[in-house]
């Protein structure tokens, strides 16, 4: 699936809605009013997943989303890079696990 994103210039605002992307390299939107960013799973919670999962030798689907997604660590790193001073953000697509042994 090819990365994903939109730049809406509205009136006197400025919006960026970023998802389903493994990078933002080479994508600048400084200073906008409202970024809509994918933070999708923490760096550290899913490797902690993926190991408890490859321990008890279930298949780990943590694998595709590294791949396809962003983190929230990549997302933020993005947005301090971007956001000026009155710019507001808002982590789209985070995903939660109803149960944390699956």
């Amino acid at each position: 699936m090819p990365n994903f994103g939109i730049r809406l210039f509205l009136a006197c605002e400025k919006l960026v809605y970023i998802t389903d992307t493994k990078t933002l390299e080479g994508i600048n939107a400084k200073n906008y009013d409202l970024y809509f960013v994918e933070g999708n799973y923490d760096e550290q919670e899913i490797q902690e997943r993926i190991t408890q999962k490859e321990k008890k030798g279930l298949y780990v689907n943590e694998y595709r989303t590294i791949d396809t997604h962003l983190s929230i660590q990549e997302s933020t790193n993005w947005l301090l890079e971007n956001m000026g001073e009155n710019s507001t953000y808002e982590f789209i697509h985070q995903h939660k696990d109803k149960k944390r042994d699956n």
